[in-house]
């Protein structure tokens, strides 16, 4: 059985019939997938390649039992799904099912651990930082398509209508004129959350990243499909758009 075989083994505990399960097995699958890619892009050697594609598998290995003990991906409503994720696999011994050779396992916990972070700490060693930017990039290529296709009712616990009336915050336009990543505790309005997530495209590391991202078709702001926004929050959100077109990504003409 391979790695894949024994993550989809596992999966199955959790009922993968689940549309969240469903939902972070496919995410898995194609982290996995990217940060072979990314890796193999930068020159990698076939075994970090292939150490790469095994972190990228595991990386939310802790979202499986974060939503069905707490019923939500939100961190702040639950735990760290990333300290959750290195806990079962490091503590509670999963990693053996998955990897037999103990040698990686240090990376591996620090790269998982730092996984969702916003900024990287202090302390990493030059290859941890290696392995955890790569993963970080992965991770952020595969949200931004996921919010891109996904109706956002899938991940934003809000209707059409409250969505239509919601504003966006002086503090979220001013990372992204900045080009940055939104603080989460910063977000006000649903509008926020939702946009936060455009964000993410100003937190890839590595420019090979950001190629890798543009490739994947996927536009920016297609969320915002079919939403008849107010004339003034119309107009902040072409001020994100153009600045996101200006940058190069590509944008969806959807107001």
């Amino acid at each position: 059985m391979d790695e894949v075989q024994r993550f989809l083994a596992y999966v199955r505990s959790f009922d993968p019939d689940v549309p969240r399960i469903r939902l972070k097995q496919e995410h898995s699958l194609r982290v996995s997938t990217l940060c072979a890619q990314l890796a193999r892009r930068k020159g990698w050697c076939e075994t970090e390649i292939a150490l790469a594609r095994q972190i990228g598998l595991l990386h939310d290995i802790g979202r499986f039992r974060q939503v069905v003990q707490y019923g939500t991906f939100a961190d702040g409503a639950s735990v760290s799904h990333a300290a959750l994720g290195a806990k079962i696999l490091f503590e509670e011994g999963w990693i053996r099912y998955f990897r037999f050779d103990a040698s990686e396992d240090h990376l591996i916990r620090q790269v998982i651990l730092v996984h969702s972070d916003r900024f990287l700490p202090q302390g990493l060693s030059v290859r941890e930082q290696r392995f955890a930017h790569l993963l970080r990039d992965g991770d952020k290529i595969d949200i931004l398509r996921v919010h891109q296709e996904h109706p956002f009712t899938d991940y934003l616990d809000c209707t059409k209508e409250e969505l239509a009336v919601s504003t966006v915050s002086d503090a979220l336009i001013d990372a992204f004129l900045r080009h940055e990543t939104f603080d989460h505790a910063l977000r006000r309005t649903p509008l926020d959350i939702l946009l936060s997530h455009d964000a993410l495209v100003f937190g890839l590391h590595d420019p090979l990243s950001r190629q890798l991202f543009i490739e994947t078709g996927c536009p920016l702001f297609s969320a915002l499909e079919g939403i008849r926004f107010r004339d003034d929050t119309r107009q902040r959100l072409h001020l994100l758009q153009e600045e996101c077109r200006r940058c190069g990504f590509p944008v969806k003409e959807v107001l």
